[in-house]
């Protein structure tokens, strides 16, 4: 935010130079972005903590600067206005006046001012807004403009002659929720639709403000303006930070509210500009309404319990109660002891940021100066880090498809498709819905990429989105392969390879994982339980044109949670093995875990290993032919050649007459 050098000298107690005040904000405040001169001034560019509101105007920068050399922090006097009205129906001069607030405002104050004659603003209000880049306008939005960068506190002028009157002559005035799809154009003409989570003054007619946003066109002050109505309020800062991100509308006043300026400066900022009005301007105050709670804004806060030695253990250093006092006084603190070394500490009402004891001693510690706390270095306990499973299992995950060769890729959580939730506020008016799995997002890489290259794998860690009435995220894995060369079947086989030798990397055997047919994929299960899905794409469906792919997709913590950390050691076999190979025909219907299961069975401890090589499925035959390689191996003894034959023939006649096999 942009301050003036002349004009914080207004409310400085000591004299202090540029370069000066910005060694001060350096140490004991904020960060100087950069100090500029113009215009025979000097403009800081400070970056101000979201949670101080309470500084976002000269006054607010210059009582800090004031605490930190040593002079107590207060809010500079207004000039009281008279006669107010803790009512919100009056009969003016200018007319009846009646104001309804639903929700969203904490607080709220209105000013009548009638015969105002609108010109162009003095020299010293053009050249204070002209040095911080505000453009001049006429005297009264230059006033109003003037009063929220010098206390704060944003205001808004409507012409009261364009509000719409009903019965009697009576402007009625709503402070309320937007109406779903209602519109309002607001200074400029660009028309904005709201809805219900949006704050909006409305009069008869429609909304004629967005609420702590920007004004609307309808009712703005002109030249040829004779009556007005000043509106100073306190918004909820979470809705007007919501509708400002929404409608990627911001303003002055917006990022001032949606900071959480204390609303006691409501009623502060309207006392100064109607003072200010009737200076520069003129005119004849007729009327000031406010809610009776508005000057309790003003008291201060709340006291929290403040303990000596518990500032002293946290900041490193002895801080007795004199070096305490003078930084409550300083900050405009009060303070009352209680026992011992036991304070009770009221912040002022605009100080929303301090809560709780830690607060307070950060601002003893800043007041002190860090650098004025002697160096201890920590004691410091070794421990051990502890691994991370998800993370460790996760980095092992990449590794085996990195060695695969398999790229790693990002993609968008958010997408253009229609999905079950979807993100009220996008930033990104396509993307508004979360994903419900990494395949679509994987064959979106492919459709990309599809031109460029014959053949490639790729894979992707992320979360998904699902759950009817409770949002459920899960982290997963998908891979997939995609191919211009083969048949469809062949790359198929190829992911199932890539999928077997994960899950025996990560120690899972054969018997504890399972591939089955589930609607028009197949689903992965471990433990009988499905831990995820595998599937292929052929050429011509969803987008692809010229290859096709197959792809896996696991949700990472179920497969952690079946993994078996007791490793059994195996002894290295002392005999060899004999290979078989067995090629077999089958018709629709026989499944690959069937064979598998018979050659188990009857080949017991002898079977080691069993690995199929080979499939083939003519287009125009329900026949399909298999080829698996077997390996034969007794661990107490060398088989025999004869010995396999009979077990590998005996192997045969059991699958020709279970599964009505045909052997090649």
């Amino acid at each position: 935010m942009l301050f003036s050098y002349n004009w914080l000298k207004q409310y400085l107690k000591y004299k202090t130079k540029p370069q000066e005040l910005a060694d001060i904000l350096n140490t004991y405040l904020f960060e100087v972005e950069n100090i500029e001169e113009k215009n025979n001034d000097y403009i800081f560019n400070i970056n101000i903590l979201p949670n101080r509101a309470d500084c976002l105007s000269h006054q607010g920068i210059a009582r800090e600067i004031n605490a930190i050399l040593g002079f107590q922090n207060k809010i500079e006097k207004v000039a009281p206005i008279k006669e107010l009205k803790n009512e919100f129906t009056l009969k003016t001069k200018s007319g009846e006046i009646e104001i309804e607030i639903e929700k969203g405002v904490k607080c709220v104050s209105f000013a009548l001012i009638s015969k105002i004659k609108i010109g162009e603003s003095p020299k010293w209000l053009k050249y204070y807004l002209e040095s911080l880049g505000q453009k001049s306008i006429n005297s009264l939005v230059d006033l109003s403009n003037f009063v929220m960068l010098d206390s704060g506190q944003p205001l808004h002028i409507f012409d009261f002659d364009k509000l719409k009157k009903g019965e009697s002559n009576k402007v009625k005035l709503f402070i309320r929720e937007a109406k779903d799809k209602e519109k309002v154009k607001i200074l400029g003409g660009k028309e904005y639709e709201l809805n219900k989570d949006d704050l909006v003054i409305a009069d008869l007619e429609g909304p004629i403000d967005i609420a702590g946003i920007k004004g609307g066109e309808k009712s703005s002050v002109s030249n040829g303006t004779n009556n007005i109505l000043i509106t100073s309020a306190n918004f909820d800062a979470k809705r007007i930070y919501n509708t400002s991100k929404k409608l990627n509308l911001s303003s002055d006043a917006s990022i001032i509210f949606s900071h959480n300026i204390s609303a006691g400066f409501s009623l502060l900022g309207l006392e100064q500009l109607v003072n200010l009005i009737l200076k520069e301007v003129g005119g004849e105050l007729e009327q000031v309404f406010f809610e009776e709670k508005n000057k309790d804004l003003l008291k201060h806060r709340e006291h929290i319990i403040v303990r000596l030695n518990k500032i002293s253990s946290i900041l490193g250093k002895e801080i007795n109660e004199e070096i305490f006092n003078k930084a409550m006084y300083y900050l405009n603190i009060k303070t009352k002891k209680e026992k011992n070394d036991v304070f009770k500490a009221n912040p002022p009402f605009y100080r929303e940021d301090l809560n709780i004891e830690e607060d307070i001693i950060e601002e003893v510690g800043r007041l002190y100066g860090y650098n004025n706390i002697p160096l201890v270095a920590p004691k410091i306990f070794s421990k051990r880090a502890e691994l991370n499973e998800n993370l460790e299992w996760r980095s092992f995950i990449s590794r085996f498809l990195l060695n695969q060769g398999f790229d790693e890729v990002y993609n968008y959580s958010l997408i253009e498709q229609s999905a079950s939730y979807e993100i009220i506020n996008p930033l990104s008016g396509k993307r508004r819905f979360l994903r419900e799995d990494l395949i679509k997002g994987l064959i979106g890489n492919v459709i990309f990429n599809q031109s460029y290259f014959d053949e490639f794998r790729i894979f992707e860690f992320g979360h998904i989105f699902k759950g009817e009435s409770v949002l459920i995220e899960e982290e997963k894995i998908g891979a997939l392969i995609f191919s211009k060369k083969g048949k469809i079947t062949d790359l198929l086989l190829e992911i199932r390879g890539v999928l077997d030798g994960l899950f025996e990397a990560m120690g899972f055997d054969n018997e504890d994982y399972m591939v089955s047919n589930k609607d028009d994929i197949l689903a992965i299960k471990v433990n009988e339980q499905e831990i995820g899905f595998l599937g292929v794409v052929s050429n011509g469906n969803n987008g692809l044109k010229n290859g096709n792919v197959s792809f896996f997709e696991i949700d990472i913590a179920m497969l952690i949670k079946y993994i078996d950390y007791e490793r059994e050691f195996e002894e290295p076999p002392k005999f060899p093995a004999i290979d078989r190979d067995i090629s077999l025909f089958t018709y629709h219907g026989v499944r690959i875990t069937n064979i598998l299961s018979v050659i188990q069975e009857i080949g017991g401890n002898l079977v080691e290993d069993v690995d199929l090589f080979d499939v083939y499925q003519s287009p125009d035959s329900d026949k399909k032919s298999l080829a698996f390689h077997i390996i034969y191996r007794d661990k107490n003894k060398t088989l025999t050649d004869k010995e396999v034959n009979v077990l590998h023939s005996k192997i045969e006649k059991e699958l020709k007459n279970r599964l009505k096999i045909e052997v090649r």
